[in-house]
């Protein structure tokens, strides 16, 4: 009896150990991926792209399911013209965390500017708008596709959003002003050129829309 309870004592310390030790290797990995990603994200920023390549690649080998670090490389092969790699990696980061707009946002910029899929580009395009309606830049590329597909209703709709999202956003007024132009509402048309010059009264557009103005009377 002795004996036995000698060895369930014993096992128990091998299984606490074994736990305390794979508890503290993830939290070491875990702070060694941290702390490589933030330098690697300075070492970006700074425009020394091949040493944060090194460092998000280093801080995914402690930690490969760091979301950030895998779309934030991503980011680095797009700009270094690999849009394979930096689609698999963005993919990658969407499949950790499918809740983050930015990586949606760079999933559609990548998909229309690198692979000239809108298709794609506005299906990711319209999830980072659904994971936060307010991203200006998502309204704004929406609208735009929706002006290809001579739907200006929701083009407008989207203007709108960005609008509210950023009431300085010159380029959602500048479309705005035109699509009403086209539409023939011209009073509507003219608010939003005329937002256009408070907000930048050196605007080559707002200002030739006024010359033009002039011209017509």
């Amino acid at each position: 009896m002795k004996n036995n309870m000698l060895w369930v004592k014993v096992a128990a310390l091998i299984a606490a150990i074994i736990v305390i030790s794979v508890l503290s290797t993830a939290i070491y990995c875990h702070t060694a991926a941290t702390n490589l990603y933030l330098a690697a994200t300075h070492e970006q920023e700074e425009g020394r792209l091949l040493e944060a390549q090194r460092g998000y690649e280093q801080a995914l080998g402690y930690n490969p399911w760091h979301a950030d670090a895998a779309y934030q490389l991503a980011t680095i092969f797009r700009d270094r013209h690999n849009p394979e790699e930096a689609l698999r990696l963005m993919k990658r980061a969407v499949s950790l965390n499918r809740h983050n707009a930015d990586y949606y946002l760079g999933l559609g910029y990548l998909y229309l500017h690198q692979f000239k899929d809108k298709k794609s580009a506005e299906i990711n395009f319209k999830k980072a708008y659904k994971e936060n309606s307010k991203n200006y830049y998502a309204c704004i590329i929406l609208g735009q596709l929706a002006e290809e597909k001579s739907q200006p209703k929701t083009a407008i709709s989207f203007y709108e959003t960005a609008i509210d999202s950023e009431p300085k956003l010159i380029l959602a007024y500048k479309r705005m002003a035109e699509l009403y132009g086209k539409e023939g509402m011209a009073p509507l048309a003219q608010k939003y050129w005329d937002d256009v010059r408070e907000i930048n009264p050196r605007d080559k557009d707002a200002r030739a829309h006024l010359s033009m103005g002039r011209v017509a009377r």
